[in-house]
């Protein structure tokens, strides 16, 4: 199997983890730049639709923490209106200074990468 195919493989089951309440799926940062560049842009705007759709679906109320955080930078990132090119950098940078780290899932690093610009979230 191609590493781009199951790099694919591993943001769908992240995007759907919220929906099959999934337990874990583990991100390392590093994999980010391992990853080609039509597939981070899938990642990033699959993620990016993702808290979209949480920040406007009924959930239970009060949502949980994480979720919280997510809706929270959906808005902000929302407001600052960011091109998608200059978040995928934002997003490069950040896997390049910390490689090593790993996440929760894709949605958490990328959350984690983005939350520089929206610090109050």
């Amino acid at each position: 199997m191609r590493p781009s195919r199951l790099l694919l493989g591993l943001a769908l089951c992240t995007l759907a983890a919220h929906e099959a309440h999934a337990e874990r799926i583990f991100y390392r940062s590093g994999m980010w730049l391992e990853t080609s560049a039509p597939v981070q842009h899938l990642s990033l705007l699959g993620v990016l639709q993702a808290w979209e759709r949480l920040a406007r679906a009924p959930g239970p109320d009060p949502l949980p923490v994480r979720y919280r955080a997510f809706v929270g930078l959906h808005h902000c990132l929302a407001a600052r209106g960011e091109s998608t090119p200059a978040l995928l950098d934002r997003v490069t940078l950040f896997s390049l200074r910390r490689p090593d780290r790993t996440y929760y899932s894709l949605t958490d690093f990328i959350a984690e990468a983005l939350r520089e610009l929206c610090p109050e979230s």
